[in-house]
């Protein structure tokens, strides 16, 4: 099987739907031994996301685990900010997680952001659940979680439960619904160790 893993940069709701979880998704934790070097260093974007930073510092913290740090900083106000990311197998893909360290990332700090993630050379492709898609599979108890409207009842916010074999075989499928911003993704660039 051809690995193809990376870091994970989870961007804020763009007024929609966000969809997060309590726990790292995947089967098992991607093993990046032979992939630090490529994976540790600085990465920038020149896409307006995660409060506005461009550049973001990588550190393999667990490499046999696909254990992550992630580091940033909000340029309007020079605020470090970090994450750990938790890179997950999931029949093929990998998925990414991330569980931010500093308070106030995110209002609940168990609800972590994320999203499907593949490397080639220095750059790094971002698949973005689609919250609304995610919303009516939740709501209609194919997955479990929650759905919760938010104070502009424009949004909602989409906590995925525990998912299980048959749940991430859902999530992976290329024959049902496409479930993740596949026009869209998020590039980032390697650009330094």
């Amino acid at each position: 099987m051809k690995k193809n893993w990376a870091l994970l940069l989870l961007l804020a709701a763009c007024g929609c739907t966000a969809v997060f979880t309590r726990e790292p998704i995947g089967e098992r934790p991607v093993n990046i031994k032979d992939e630090q070097a490529k994976l540790a260093g600085t990465w920038v974007s020149d896409d307006e996301f995660i409060d506005k930073a461009h550049a973001f510092t990588v550190r393999v913290e667990d490499s046999s685990n696909g254990v992550l740090q992630l580091a940033w900083v909000l340029p309007d106000s020079l605020q470090p900010r970090k994450a750990n990311v938790y890179l997950r197998d999931a029949n093929g893909w990998i998925l990414a997680t991330l569980r931010p360290l500093a308070s106030g990332d995110v209002a609940d700090t168990n609800a972590c952001m994320w999203a499907r993630i593949t490397r080639r050379g220095n750059t790094l492709l971002i698949w973005m659940p689609d919250g609304d898609k995610f919303a009516k599979l939740v709501g209609d108890n194919q997955l479990p979680g929650t759905v919760t409207r938010n104070g502009d009842n424009e949004s909602q916010t989409v906590v995925l439960g525990h998912l299980g074999s048959n749940e991430l075989a859902r999530l992976t499928s290329s024959t049902n619904d496409v479930l993740f911003h596949w026009a869209e993704p998020y590039i980032l660039r390697r650009i330094g160790e």
